[in-house]
């Protein structure tokens, strides 16, 4: 999962990286700032970052974290809590597909989200989109 927050000398990167079974947080130098959690029992430290308006939360490679077979149906309780915490105005979504390929297609990854019945269609259209384009003014090209 991925956080981006914006603070007074323009946006940061941090990481949440698991390490000797805690969490640390570590800058990086990519353009995105990754937040990775190991299994969901790191979840309350990303939510506590909910209480931050300049934080949103990018849900990437979350099907690799479920204990079930596609369509991951375990996924959606801790994916509905960072839901309520972040709401999906600061809600993202993406596939990680360099890191998810082992343990599942890359279908599988964008309809376990596509499927569901836990989002309504303009949810999905903000996690699946329009967010990502707010949070960092993109917009695809018309060619």
């Amino acid at each position: 999962m991925v956080i981006r927050y914006h603070g007074l000398a323009g946006d940061h990167d941090i990481s949440l990286v698991p390490s000797g079974g805690d969490v640390d947080l570590q800058r990086r130098r990519s353009s995105s700032p990754m937040l990775s959690l190991a299994h969901f029992a790191d979840l309350p430290k990303l939510l506590a970052l909910a209480a931050h308006d300049n934080v949103a939360v990018k849900i990437s490679d979350a099907c690799t974290l479920s204990r079930e077979p596609f369509p991951y149906k375990d996924l959606w309780d801790p994916l509905g809590r960072v839901f309520d915490a972040f709401s999906f105005d600061r809600g993202m979504w993406g596939t990680d597909w360099t890191r998810a390929v082992g343990l599942l297609t890359y279908k599988q990854g964008i309809e376990a989200f596509r499927v569901t019945d836990r989002l309504s269609d303009s949810d999905r259209a903000l996690l699946m989109g329009e967010t990502i384009q707010r949070v960092y003014n993109w917009a695809p090209s018309k060619a």
